[in-house]
């Protein structure tokens, strides 16, 4: 599916009027925070929308200052620990 046209259709479904941002250190439990928000973020709670966009919320944005943060999805990013 064209990448747009995706976006698009994850917007309407998404619960969130604005980007979340899960930052952590790796091995922290970040994956599992990630995976279930994205669970309970979908407006839709039919069997075909829950089955094929909700892992089309979550987006990577390992460089926050590059990253265009959009409305309706969800960034998982990793900070580096202290020394």
């Amino acid at each position: 599916m064209n990448k747009n046209i995706e976006n698009i259709i994850t917007r309407q479904f998404s619960k969130a009027n604005y980007p979340l941002l899960i930052n952590s250190y790796g091995r922290s439990g970040s994956t599992v925070l990630t995976k279930s928000i994205i669970k309970n973020a979908t407006k839709d709670k039919t069997r075909l929308i829950k089955k094929t966009f909700p892992y089309s919320l979550s987006k990577s944005a390992w460089d926050i200052k590059e990253t265009k943060l959009e409305n309706g999805f969800i960034y998982k990013t990793h900070d580096y620990p202290p020394q």
